[in-house]
Parts: C-alpha cells; structure tokens; sequence
C-alpha cells in the first residue's frame, strides 16, 4: 500500500556474477540493463495511461503504479552499488516519483549523487547492514546506559570502519542522549554518520583529505543541521607548523584550530565548536585562552591523554578546574584509561566542587591517623562507589575520630563520627542514634534512600 519496490541488484543479475569481467558477466549484465530498459518502457506507457482523462479499457497494471505519479505512494529502490543508485535517481527524476532509497554498501554516496541530480528523496533505514554480532552493538548501548545512569549528558562513539558505522545506526537509536560520532581519515564515514542521524560529529579537518572532501562533510553537516567539532590535539599538529613556530607550541596549536574552522566556514558551515588539547596540562590551558581572544566559538574542554584513572583525573581536574572557573568552556570529557563511568564520575566531581551542577553525593572524609577508630577509607570508599549513580545532590561524612569528626558530620546532610564506642548519626546538625562501626555503610545507605523517596 505504501509505494512499489524494486530490487536493483536482481534486476541487474548482481546475485549470479559468475566472475567479474568475465563473458558471462558483461552478457548477465546486458540482460540485466534490457529488464531495466522494459520497466522504463512500462512506465512510459503508465504516464501516458495517467496523463489522460479517459480510458476505453481500463489497465490494471497502470492502475496499480498510478500513485507512484501523484507521490502519494513511494518508487522504493533496493540498491547495493553506486551505479544502481544512479539509475534510481534517474528514473525518479524522469518521472517525477518519490523516490525512497533502501542503502547498501555504498550508501554513504546517496545525498552526493541525490544533489547532482536534483532529485527529493526519503533516506530509510538499510535494508541489510554488514555483518554486526548482536553483542556489538548492544554492549555500547548497555555502556551507554551506563554512562546515563552515571551523569553522562553527552555520549560520543568512534567510528574508524564500514562495520562500525552501520552498527552506529542502531546504536543511535537506542541511544537515550545525544550521540557524537568520532570520525578520522575518511570522509565517507563521516557523511555516513551524518545521515545515520548523529547528533554531532567530531573532526579533524586536517586529517579528512582534500579541501573537496572536507566540502562534502561540510554540506551533510548543514543539509541535516548537524553541528562539528574541531578536535585539534597536540599530536595533530603538522611538523612544519610546530617548526615554524618553535618553542611556542600552544601557538602552532591555536592557529591549527583556526585554520581548521575557517576552511568549514568558507564552505558555509555556522555551527562549529572546538577543542584544544594536550596531554601537558599548562599547554592545553593556555591554548584555550589564546584561542578564546580570537574565537567565539563554543570550546569543548579536556586534557587529552590525560592518563590513568589516579593521575588522569587529577591532570584533568586541575586543566578543567582552571578554564571553567575563568569562564570559558561549554562541554567537557575527562579523558581516562579507565572504565569510560568513572570518566563521568570524575568530571561530575569537578563540576560539583566548582558549583556548576549540584548533582550526585559528595562523601567527605578525614585522613587516616592514630586517631582513627574505624577504617574511614573502606567505609568512604564503598560508600562512594555504591551511591555513585544517584542524582540527589547530597554530602556525606565519614569522620574517625571525635577532634573534627563531629563538627564536620553536622555540617553535612548524613554523617557519622567515630569514637572508641562505635559511631554517632547526624543528619543536618542534629544527633539521631549511636550505631555500631559495622553498621555504618547499611545505615548511611537506608538513610539516603529514604531521602531519595521524599
């Protein structure tokens, strides 16, 4: 009811190729484009059929297509192959149909071909997509929850493949936040991501090809409304720019990036954000700050490369730290060797310490002395992992011992000081009961859960 489908390949004999160039090829081939020359020829006559007012017999095989003529049925086209897809387009643009392409291996091409002739078209979903194993593309999205769940506002996926972008399609779709797409070296895959519907794409122009190819980008960008980010790192830096200007590195790295986004303005590309990075963190502040007296442009932040999971989140802290509290950034990615949640966790901590989200429990604790009369960092440690997806903004206090440890726990919404005896409860300023060491991990937690529900 919807429209009428054509098989491409069949039609052409692409299913029985015996063997490419061979005799038997080009004669399958040339059968194939006769079968093609006959719908043509039908749907000729069906126009004509169409066109008049009257009939003295009524076709049914013209009656059957006659939607195709007004558009109020789709010319559904199953092709595999470039050329396949042009004599779509061809067919669509001589009849006036609308035309929905289902993509095969080249889909990528369809909006280039599309624009060079003209023609409407309804992108749909791949028909077939390359060989995907169901666990690549559920366990990002099982990941993406997880990011969700963890305070994670923007999600962003590497493609560096064919396979990879055709599972991005569904990843995308299941996804419950925006989604970035991380594309280098091919253009395809970045037009390909664009059209799979990413809510961003991520790029380094320098690395894309030619001013052409960066073109190509530039236009899917703008005809599907997508926005780019420059990413420019240290490492993409070319030699001789960083040669000419010597010792001054973060110079050759601002005007990297400033090169990088005129060549998308120039293709009339607006919606352009920009990251500056290096794994040193002085040299990826003070990128920011040059680039930030030339520039407009909403700058996404972070240290690249910024290491494990201890020294990483500190780099990236204090790199983070210091250019939000000057007022400059719009997003940010704490860059991990580690599990990507705790890569979440750590930039909701600098955000939390900065005042710009009041999100999720900060659990405050002493150092550990002679003092101590409970193991503070078992207890803050567990406490901080178990309670590190909820989003009510609270502060817990794990104290050890009876000096700071009370005045500390009042001045929290749930904390317990440690004594000789076991521990006292405070919840906002006010003793509640004395518990047991070993109770206090179930009781902070009871008590949360509690102010979760309220």
């Amino acid at each position: 009811d919807n429209g009428i489908h054509f098989n491409m390949p069949v039609l052409l004999n692409q299913a029985v190729q015996p063997g490419r160039g061979s005799a038997e090829q080009v004669d399958a081939v040339k059968q194939g484009l006769d079968k093609i020359e006959e719908v043509r020829t039908f749907f000729r006559e069906a126009k004509a059929y169409n066109n008049e007012s009257t009939h003295s017999k009524i076709n049914l095989k013209f009656e059957a297509v006659k939607g195709l003529f007004s558009q109020s049925q789709s010319f559904f086209v199953h092709c595999d192959l470039v050329r396949e897809m042009m004599i779509a387009t061809d067919f669509a643009r001589e009849f006036s149909f609308r035309l929905v392409i289902v993509g095969g291996s080249d889909s990528w091409i369809i909006p280039e071909i599309l624009r060079e002739n003209n023609v409407a078209v309804i992108l749909a979903q791949p028909h077939s997509l390359p060989s995907t194993d169901d666990d690549d593309v559920d366990q990002p999205y099982k990941n993406g929850a997880a990011l969700q769940k963890a305070g994670c506002d923007i999600a962003r996926v590497s493609i560096p493949d064919e396979e990879s972008l055709a599972a991005f399609a569904e990843i995308k779709k299941k996804a419950g936040i925006p989604v970035v797409a991380d594309i280098h070296f091919d253009y395809r895959l970045a037009v390909g991501a664009i059209i799979s519907g990413a809510d961003c794409i991520r790029i380094n122009p320098g690395n894309i090809g030619s001013r052409d190819k960066v073109r190509k980008v530039a236009k899917a960008a703008i005809d599907f409304n997508v926005p780019i980010r420059v990413g420019v790192n240290m490492g993409s830096v070319k030699r001789s720019t960083l040669n000419r200007f010597g010792k001054d590195r973060v110079g050759a790295l601002v005007e990297t990036a400033q090169e990088q986004v005129m060549i998308l303005e120039d293709f009339g590309l607006d919606a352009i954000k920009v990251s500056l990075k290096s794994s040193d963190v002085l040299e990826t502040v003070e990128a920011y700050r040059r680039f930030s007296r030339i520039s407009d442009r909403p700058l996404h932040l972070g240290v690249t490369e910024a290491g494990t999971m201890f020294s990483g989140a500190i780099r990236s802290a204090a790199g983070i730290g210091i250019l939000l509290e000057e007022g400059l950034g719009d997003t940010i990615r704490v860059s991990l060797s580690a599990d990507p949640v705790k890569e979440i966790l750590a930039g909701r901590v600098i955000l939390e310490c900065l005042g710009l989200k009041k999100e999720g429990i900060r659990v405050i604790s002493c150092p550990t002395c002679a003092r101590t009369n409970a193991d503070v960092a078992l207890i803050a440690s567990t406490l901080e992992d178990s309670l590190s997806g909820l989003k009510r903004h609270l502060t817990v206090a794990v104290m050890g011992c009876i000096v700071n440890g009370p005045g500390e726990a009042r001045d929290a919404d749930i904390g317990v000081a440690c004594d000789t005896k076991g521990a006292m409860l405070f919840k906002r300023g006010k003793p509640v009961k004395r518990i047991g060491v070993n109770e206090i991990i179930k009781t902070i937690t009871d008590e949360i859960e509690k102010e979760c529900k309220e």
